[in-house]
């Protein structure tokens, strides 16, 4: 990995996930050296806390992130702030009180039908997976229920 630009600016916790893969990735290639134990302890730390927290960085791609960038500019909506762009890739919102909690005087920018519009933009494009993993578990319980229930019912018979 080279470096071109230092402290280009702030990265999203996906970019961070990323970056942390990578270098995870080029340890396990390389020889394990002693000197570098307290780097690679917090390298683990952070890669456990973005796996198994609650960041939603594990179910975004550089994809979902560019197509959110790309119809936040062509939606006719007031100009969101860099932190807020951030905070949306970051934290997913998907309910209106999430939004009202990102974007500074939100009442005052927006209306209720733009913050609707950036609600259905999100689900769209940052959520469509996080909502679409959420489905599946429902599903599958349902589907395991129906089987154990025929199951017990021909048992009867």
């Amino acid at each position: 990995m080279k470096v071109l630009l230092i402290n280009e600016g702030p990265l999203s916790d996906f970019e961070v996930l990323s970056l942390m893969q990578e270098r995870k990735e080029q340890r396990i290639h390389k020889s394990a050296m002693v000197e570098y134990a307290e780097r690679n302890w917090m390298d683990h730390k952070v890669l456990k806390f973005l796996t198994q927290s609650h960041s939603h960085c594990s179910t975004l791609s550089a994809s979902c992130t560019q197509a959110f960038l790309q119809e936040l500019a062509q939606v006719d909506l007031p100009a969101l702030s860099s932190a807020e762009k951030l905070q949306f890739i970051n934290l997913v919102p998907t309910e209106l009180v999430d939004i009202h909690l990102i974007i500074e005087d939100c009442a005052g920018r927006f209306s209720d039908t733009q913050v609707h519009a950036l609600i259905q933009i999100v689900k769209r494009t940052l959520a469509a997976e996080l909502l679409e993993r959420r489905k599946c578990p429902i599903e599958d319980t349902s589907k395991e229920i129906e089987t154990v229930e025929r199951s017990e019912t021909a048992s009867v018979t």
